[in-house]
């Protein structure tokens, strides 16, 4: 499965320094493997002590901005290569991209958004 992860994003978005070996992360709370050792918002979130950049006073930041995205987003922001690319391969490349209702979630918790932002659009 890491493999095909890794060749998705080499297909996708032209990613040559991941390995099946080294693309999984334990996360910003892990002192554990991390996929991306350029990775700047790990260490940050560790030196904070946040449990997510969410609740960092400085959120959003250009460690973190880059990697908000929807999935939806991601596709019309690769239409150019989404021709070569299966359902399947784009489904798991764009799993990383899945995590913004929990970022709102997050931030409404924390008082930092209005509750309306968690309500799907169209139904308020």
């Amino acid at each position: 499965m890491r493999q095909k992860l890794v060749d998705g994003w080499r297909k996708l978005f032209g990613h040559e320094n991941y390995t099946a070996e080294n693309v999984q992360c334990e996360g910003c709370r892990s002192g554990g493997r991390v996929a991306d050792t350029r990775c700047e918002a790990r260490p940050c979130a560790m030196e904070r002590g946040v449990e997510s950049c969410a609740l960092c006073e400085e959120f959003v930041c250009q460690k973190v901005g880059h990697l908000l995205a929807r999935r939806e987003g991601m596709a019309v922001f690769l239409n150019r290569r989404m021709q070569d690319v299966t359902r399947a391969e784009f489904e798991l490349c764009a799993r990383q991209f899945c995590s913004l209702p929990t970022l709102v979630r997050l931030l409404i918790e924390a008082g930092k958004l209005p509750p309306w932002c968690g309500e799907e659009a169209g139904s308020g």
